[in-house]
């Protein structure tokens, strides 16, 4: 068995766990989406890709950890997992799709991928309980809404040479361009700096 088909398990609501043998190498899109009793699942080392909306909805889910093997998270992969506390995220990892950990609101620190060259769209959207993000010097591009809704946030760019944080306001290096205002900070007031010439769309 190479590829676990898609939505092969979806809204099995009675699942509870599930160990996947080793060889697969593709969890399909929506494999076990809405699997609303499912807490655990052993990914094997062979897996190289998780498609899209591999685990959305799983809302009894509270730890994952992906092997080392795989490369690419697809779009809306953890969306929804409203009890996901910790989540393991390898160097291996090289691309992570839009809204992939959106909406899990118990999520509450992550270390992203030393080979991560983008934080896609809604990323981390609505994770209200996140608390860190460590963000490798690989990132050098922050998609809109990527942090919207993460009212606890502190970023850690220690880092990376690539962002700063001013005033509660994710900017690029140069300063001259507003990346995002980052909810955590319940900015009132701001006034925009005349070196601004972009201001991105989250």
């Amino acid at each position: 068995l190479s590829r676990i088909a898609e939505g092969l398990f979806l809204q099995c609501s009675s699942l509870e766990g599930l160990v996947l043998p080793n060889g697969v190498q593709m969890i399909g899109l929506g494999a076990f989406g809405n699997c609303t009793t499912l807490e655990d699942i052993e990914i094997p080392n062979s897996v190289t890709n998780i498609g899209k909306l591999t685990f959305a909805e799983c809302s009894s889910l509270r730890k994952v950890v992906i092997p080392n093997s795989v490369a690419k998270i697809g779009a809306g992969a953890f969306q929804g997992c409203a009890s996901l506390e910790s989540i393991e995220i390898p160097d291996s990892i090289i691309d992570i799709e839009r809204y992939a950990f959106a909406k899990c609101p118990k999520l509450r620190n992550i270390i992203l991928p030393k080979h991560l060259s983008k934080i896609a769209t809604g990323l981390f959207w609505q994770c209200s309980s996140l608390e860190g993000v460590v963000i490798p010097n690989s990132v050098k591009d922050i998609a809109g809404n990527a942090f919207g809704g993460c009212v606890s946030l502190d970023i850690d760019l220690s880092q990376n040479l690539h962002f700063i944080v001013n005033e509660g306001v994710l900017l690029n290096k140069e300063a001259n361009k507003i990346v995002s205002f980052l909810s955590s900070n319940k900015i009132k007031e701001y006034s925009i700096p005349n070196s601004i010439v972009e201001i991105g769309s989250g």
